[in-house]
């Protein structure tokens, strides 16, 4: 049976998007004239939706944040995205307005997988602070509660090449 499960998934996540494996860009960075589209898939895998985003053309600034995380010898990879308007130097986002960002957060890898489910497209209690240097860079920080597990973090992101 678990055999079967891990050939199922394997056959699924063969046929998904590249980028919802990998990932855009080696490391975490930000995109300037793009934005997150979401859709949620009908395909099942243990009674949870899979949820897939792009990055596209678009008017805003799209953060990507992958991090490996390692369970002994298993490795993760988490990823959380977001974006806000373009044109702006700071952003303070709290609670219920972090739904405008299309922020999302996933772990993928190791013996397991988790994929999101519909709930992790609804990010709504927390906070996305940011700060653009005249570099170009943004420092940022991440503090939300996706379902029951706090996401917490901060980073300087350089412009996606």
């Amino acid at each position: 049976m678990k055999v079967a499960m891990y050939l199922t998934c394997i056959v699924f996540l063969s046929q998904m998007p590249k980028k919802r494996i990998t990932g855009s860009c080696t490391g975490s960075c930000w995109y300037a004239n793009k934005m997150i589209i979401t859709s949620f898939n009908d395909a099942r895998l243990s009674d949870t939706i899979v949820d897939v985003y792009r990055v596209v053309d678009g008017e805003n600034i799209v953060f990507e944040f992958n991090n490996k995380i390692e369970y002994g010898s298993e490795t993760n990879t988490e990823t959380f995205l977001f974006e806000v308007k373009d044109g702006i130097e700071s952003f303070e986002i709290k609670d219920k307005e972090i739904l405008k960002t299309n922020c999302l957060y996933y772990t993928l890898g190791g013996a397991g997988m988790d994929f999101p489910d519909s709930s992790d497209f609804h990010i709504s209690k927390g906070s996305l602070i940011g700060k653009k240097q005249p570099d170009g860079i943004w420092q940022v920080k991440v503090d939300v509660i996706v379902e029951k597990r706090k996401v917490s973090f901060e980073h300087v992101f350089k412009q996606c090449q």
